[in-house]
């Protein structure tokens, strides 16, 4: 339960850092195509810039800054890291029924009988979490 709870707050600390990070360089673009943009006013956006990416956790910094300063490739790099930290989020769940189903099947002395309606449902949590594009309907 606390890996879970882990990788949601992961997946909240990453979805606001990165949403800050492209408001922020979608401003610093605007403003760097603004002929008036003061030269000061340039440097606030370069420094929220750098301070918003610095916001973005380590571990998927490196996927963000790989899209560049395109607009469109940072948006879809946040969208690949948000679907990674969904995917792992929808396993760990689909792990945590699988272990609830079998520690409530199980004797105190070993292993129990798994009912087929039971069994049915473990093969159906197991296919889904190998393939998290699947959908797993209970």
């Amino acid at each position: 339960m606390r890996i879970l709870n882990t990788t949601k707050e992961k997946a909240a600390e990453f979805s606001g850092a990165a949403q800050n990070y492209s408001s922020s360089l979608e401003s610093l673009q605007i403003a760097l195509n603004d002929p008036k943009t003061r030269p000061d006013a340039l440097l606030r956006f370069q420094n929220n810039l750098t301070d918003t990416l610095n916001s973005i956790p380590e571990e998927f910094k490196d996927k963000v800054l790989k899209a560049g300063t395109d607009i469109t490739k940072v948006a879809e790099a946040i969208a690949g890291v948000n679907k990674e930290l969904g995917n792992a989020q929808k396993n760990l769940e689909k792990q945590l029924a699988i272990t609830q189903i079998i520690k409530e099947e199980s004797s105190f002395f070993g292993p129990a009988y798994v009912s087929p309606k039971n069994q049915k449902l473990l093969n159906a949590l197991f296919a889904s979490s190998v393939n998290p594009e699947s959908t797993f309907i209970s």
